[in-house]
C-alpha cells in the first residue's frame, strides 16, 4: 500500500472515479482539493503502515507527582511561593483559559453541544455558564485580561455561539471570547481507503482533542495571544464542571519549574477505570491509554496493597505558549492513533449503509502527546472531589447525577471551612462568579448561617450577591 502523497493522491482518485461523474461529483473533486495530502498520508503511513501505529515502550514506570497536599514543611512552603507567585502571573495578564468543547451530548441523551448542557442543580446553568463565572470572578480579582478561547467541531461551531450570543456572552466582552474550529480529517474504511456519507461527500471526523494545538495555530490565536502577552494556556475539556480554570498554585509550579507542559493527577478509583495513567519512559512523563496498558500491570500494587499505576489523567493541562508555537514553527505534528469506529457511509450501489459493526478508521491526535516532548514536565495531584467530576454517561460512573452530587458536596465543604453550619438534607449552590473560593464566603458567613437556619427541610439555597431559597 503506497502512502506517499502523491501516490497516495493518485490511489484515492483512482478508488473514487465512478462518482465523479455522477451527481454531487464537482463538489467531491473539491472535498478532495481542499485535503492536506501530506498530512493525511502521514495519518496513513501511521495507522495502517508497518510499524507506523503507537506501540507502547517496553520499559516504563508508574509517574511521580507532587501531592495534592503538601507533606513536609519543604513541601509547604514551596506550594505556598508558587501559589503567590501563580497569583502574580495571573493579574499580570499572562495566562489564558483554553475550553475543548467539540463534544455533543449525544450520549447523555441531549441533543446540543455538551457545553451547552444545564448542570448546577438549582439554577440549571450550563456548563459554559460555570466555566464563565470562575473567569469572571477571576477578572474581576484580579484586575486582568484573560481571554477565553474554545474549541468547537465544525459539526457545534454554529449552535454554540448562538447560545453564547442568546446569553448575552453571560455578561463577558464577546472581544475577550475567541471560538476556534477543531480540524477534521477523512475517514477510511479498514483497508485504508477513504469513505464518501453521501454523494458528492467525503467521510470526515475530528482530528481529536490534539488538534487543538493544530487549531489554534493555524487560526493565527496563538500569534494574537503571544502579542497580548499571554504565556501559558490553561487547558481543560468541557464535561468537567469542577474544573478550577484558573489555579494560582498549578500556575506558580509551572512557572517555577519552567515547565513547558504541566499536568494535574486525580488518583484512580480502581484498576479498571478506564482513565489514561501516568508513566514514565527514559525519563519523560507520558499518558498511557487504559486500553494500551496491560491489565496485569493496571492492577498491580505495592506492599501496601496500593494501586502502582495510580496517576489518573483529567486531561487538565497548563501548556507554554511558546511551546505550543513551536510546533507550528518547527513543522511538528503529533502522532496519529488509529480509532476504530461504527460510522455511516455511501456504499456502491449509493445507499448510505449504517452498520452494526465497527468498520471505519478515525484518525485521532491526543494533546497528552506532546507531554514526552516539553522540556520539565510537572505532576501536580488534584483531589478529585475538589476538581474533577466528569460528565460522561447516562448511566454508571461520571454521569450527570453524580457531577450534580460532586457539585453541591464540594459547595457543602466550602461553607463548612467557613465556619457555617449546614444540614444535610440541603441543597446548595454557589454563584462563583461572586466566591472564588471559601474564604471569601467568611465576611457573610453570619447573614448565610441566619438564612440556613431558617431555611425549610428538604429546601434549597443559591448563595450569590443575594441568597434564594428554592423550595422542595
Amino acid at each position: 500500500m503506497y502512502y506517499a502523497s502523491e501516490k497516495l493522491r493518485t490511489r484515492v482518485y483512482r478508488h473514487l472515479q465512478k462518482w465523479f461523474s455522477l451527481d454531487g461529483g464537482a463538489d467531491l473533486a473539491r472535498d478532495l482539493e481542499a485535503l492536506d495530502w501530506e498530512l493525511l498520508s502521514r495519518a496513513m503511513r501511521e495507522c495502517f503502515g508497518t510499524g507506523g501505529c503507537w506501540k507502547l515502550p517496553d520499559e516504563y514506570g508508574p509517574a511521580p507527582f507532587l501531592p495534592a497536599i503538601p507533606e513536609n514543611q519543604r513541601q509547604r512552603e514551596l506550594y505556598e511561593k508558587a501559589a503567590s507567585i501563580g497569583e502574580l502571573i495571573i493579574a499580570s495578564g499572562e495566562t489564558a483559559v483554553f475550553t475543548v468543547a467539540g463534544g455533543q451530548g449525544t450520549r447523555l441523551g441531549f441533543s446540543g453541544p455538551k457545553g451547552t448542557l444545564g448542570i448546577a442543580s438549582l439554577s440549571g446553568k450550563s456548563l459554559f455558564a460555570l466555566f464563565a463565572d470562575k473567569i469572571k470572578w477571576a477578572r474581576k480579582h484580579y484586575s486582568a485580561s484573560i481571554p477565553w478561547i474554545i474549541m468547537c467541531s465544525p459539526l457545534n461551531l454554529e449552535e454554540t455561539m448562538g447560545f453564547f450570543r442568546t446569553h448575552g456572552f453571560f455578561e463577558m466582552d464577546p472581544e475577550t471570547v475567541h471560538f476556534i474550529v477543531q480540524g477534521v480529517m477523512p475517514v477510511a474504511d479498514l483497508q485504508g481507503n477513504l469513505l464518501l456519507s453521501e454523494k458528492g461527500r467525503l467521510a470526515l471526523a475530528p482530528d481529536g482533542h490534539g488538534g487543538s494545538i493544530r487549531a489554534l495555530n493555524r487560526s493565527g490565536l496563538a500569534e494574537m495571544l503571544s502579542d497580548d502577552g499571554v504565556k501559558i494556556i490553561s487547558y481543560f475539556q468541557v464535561d468537567n464542571p469542577l474544573i478550577e480554570p484558573l489555579d494560582p498554585l498549578f500556575i506558580g509550579l509551572h512557572h517555577l519549574r519552567e515547565s513547558q507542559m504541566s499536568s494535574r493527577t486525580v488518583r484512580k478509583r480502581s484498576a479498571r477505570e478506564k482513565t489514561g495513567v501516568f508513566a514514565i519512559h527514559e525519563n519523560r512523563l507520558m499518558i498511557i491509554e487504559y486500553s494500551d496498558l496491560p491489565e496485569e500491570r493496571a492492577a498491580s500494587t505495592d506492599s501496601e496493597g496500593e494501586i502502582i499505576f495510580c496517576a489518573a489523567s483529567p486531561a487538565i493541562h497548563l501548556i507554554s505558549l511558546d511551546f505550543l508555537m513551536d510546533f507550528h514553527e518547527g513543522g511538528v505534528v503529533l502522532p496519529f492513533h488509529k480509532a476504530v469506529r461504527k460510522t455511516e457511509f455511501l456504499h456502491d450501489s449509493g445507499i448510505v449503509i449504517s452498520p452494526e459493526y465497527p468498520n471505519a478508521v478515525k484518525f485521532e491526535t491526543f494533546v497528552f502527546d506532546a507531554i514526552p516532548l516539553a522540556a520539565n514536565s510537572i505532576l501536580l495531584e488534584v483531589q478529585r472531589e475538589e476538581q474533577f467530576s466528569p460528565v460522561k454517561n447516562l448511566h454508571g460512573e461520571d454521569t450527570l447525577d453524580s457531577a450534580r452530587r460532586d457539585m453541591v458536596c464540594r459547595d457543602i465543604r466550602w461553607l463548612k471551612r467557613a465556619g457555617i453550619n449546614v444540614r444535610n438534607n440541603h441543597i446548595l449552590e454557589i454563584d462563583r462568579g461572586y466566591y472564588g473560593s471559601w474564604k471569601d464566603l467568611l465576611e457573610r458567613a453570619e447573614e448565610i448561617q441566619q438564612f440556613l437556619d431558617k431555611l425549610p427541610e428538604g429546601c434549597g439555597c443559591e448563595i450569590g450577591e443575594t441568597l434564594k431559597a428554592h423550595e422542595k
